[in-house]
């Protein structure tokens, strides 16, 4: 059995104008799995102007909107680990358990940005946020240590 990938177009499935199919192989067992539509040069131009349009939405999202969607996306891709390491192993020819952990190290980008909304505060556990007041006067004091330091030479 193949099957037939369709483009993906401003939210829905889109067909390919052009007419055209190329085969899709396991790489594992070499036998033809499915089929792509190869896309026209109109299909291009439609899906680059539904992804500009996507990302000057996307531009004016709050960081805690696009935080929401990380974190949904995030859920999503472990939820469904299994499964799509059952597609890497098929389109790709790796083995399960590589695939697993392809997967998950791609699972720790997507953790890892659902945290740059606090990066972008400037706080850290290692470096408190910029406006702490007690941080001010530690550098104030270990700037006058210095200072006193230097001139009493």
């Amino acid at each position: 059995m193949t099957t037939r990938i369709s483009h993906w177009i401003d939210g829905a499935v889109a067909q390919g104008s052009s007419g055209r199919v190329g085969p899709v192989y396991n790489p594992a067992s070499g036998e033809q799995t499915g089929e792509v539509e190869l896309a026209s040069a109109d299909d291009v131009r439609t899906a680059v102007a539904s992804a500009a349009k996507a990302a000057a939405e996307w531009r004016h999202a709050s960081l805690s909107t696009r935080a929401a969607v990380l974190f949904a996306f995030r859920e999503l891709l472990h939820d469904s680990l299994d499964e799509l390491a059952d597609i890497v192993t098929s389109e790709h020819g790796k083995v399960h358990s590589d695939a697993v952990g392809e997967i998950s190290r791609g699972l720790e980008n997507v953790e890892y940005a659902t945290g740059v909304p606090n990066l972008l505060k400037g706080a850290s556990p290692s470096r408190p946020h910029p406006a702490s007041t007690s941080t001010r006067s530690a550098s104030r004091s270990a700037w006058s240590r210095a200072s006193r330091r230097s001139t009493s030479r």
